[in-house]
């Protein structure tokens, strides 16, 4: 089954720096709206997705948001 490309982001997926971030900008409840388009290989927007509405927080260039681990690796 091939992987979603535009996803919801799992809190423990994302990487350190990204979690202290949006800590100090955002409230707890807000976590479960963090949502993923990916443009690109690598390139990734990041924003929250409530009621129909995408407020775009980050530009991730390089994937290092929410890293993935490669596949059969």
């Amino acid at each position: 089954m091939p992987e979603k490309q535009h996803h919801y982001l799992i809190w423990d997926s994302l990487s350190k720096d990204a979690r202290d971030e949006f800590e100090r900008r955002f409230r707890e409840e807000e976590r479960e709206t963090l949502f993923s388009f990916r443009l690109s290989n690598k390139q990734r927007v990041i924003g929250l997705r409530l009621s129909g509405v995408f407020e775009i927080i980050w530009w991730d260039a390089e994937h290092e948001f929410c890293p993935s681990e490669k596949k059969n690796t």
